[in-house]
């Protein structure tokens, strides 16, 4: 995983590919106990108004 601004990754996609292939980019790994931050954020939100 490369952490970058947007605008970097539009306008240079080449020095990302080549941070990637140079080992540069960290590997991450999903656990099933990973909740994407909107479904966390939408049961906040009901959680409040229940």
């Amino acid at each position: 995983m490369i952490s970058t601004v947007v605008g970097t990754a539009i306008r240079k996609p080449e020095q990302l590919f080549e941070r990637i292939k140079s080992g540069q980019a960290q590997v991450f790994h999903a656990t099933e106990d990973d909740e994407p931050l909107g479904s966390r954020i939408y049961k906040k939100i009901m959680s409040i108004f229940s």
